[in-house]
């Protein structure tokens, strides 16, 4: 009995490390989302699925537009309480179903699976909205932030998964080129902005 008690809790315990090792390998250590390397993972995935099963899917990668300012502005503590509040508004947004990662400083991706075009937009523009209405409490000082948006809806299948982010990224730059505080989505066959 004592010799599996004892077996028992070095189990509990192994376990317990596992689980905090994964969070550790799959968790971005500022915001709590997805790191870079599990959402290309997911993203391996769902294009697999895509050409298996004809499975759409729908990529956003969105930035925070003049974050710069913000940092130099505020210091970089600032900074970081944006990127979080940046973050958590946009992971309340989404479904249970989709993914969000930070991709790098002040810039995330999601990934929405089992999604139709119709849904992508309605989706980004309720991001925008969301986002459109961002404040950030910091010392006696509130940040107001927005964010520029490229949507690549994946209705065509590309091999490498690199082409499916360097189209959402096209349309990221565009909004920011277009003025900022915008969302452009490329449904396979036109490319629209999300007023």
């Amino acid at each position: 009995v004592t010799t599996n008690i004892r077996t028992k809790k070095l189990y509990d315990y192994l376990e317990s490390i596992n689980t905090e090792l994964y969070k550790l390998a799959t968790t971005d250590p500022l915001t709590g989302l997805y790191n870079r390397r599990f959402i290309l993972e997911q993203l391996t995935m769902l294009n697999y699925n895509f050409k298996r099963y004809d499975h759409n899917f729908t990529i956003m990668i969105m930035d925070i537009d003049k974050f710069k300012s913000i940092n130099d502005t505020y210091g970089h503590d600032a900074g970081d309480m944006v990127i979080i509040d940046f973050a958590n508004r946009v992971k309340e947004s989404l479904r249970k179903t989709d993914y969000v990662g930070r991709f790098g400083g002040e810039e995330l991706i999601v990934i929405l699976q089992h999604i139709n075009e119709e849904n992508s937009i309605s989706l980004t523009r309720k991001i925008l909205e969301t986002l459109r209405k961002s404040e950030v409490k910091y010392g006696e000082f509130t940040i107001r932030y927005t964010a520029s948006i490229g949507v690549k809806y994946c209705n065509l299948y590309f091999e490498k998964i690199d082409e499916y982010i360097k189209k959402a990224d096209q349309l990221l730059y565009m909004a920011k080129e277009k003025g900022r505080n915008r969302a452009f989505v490329d449904t396979g066959i036109n490319v629209m902005e999300v007023v």
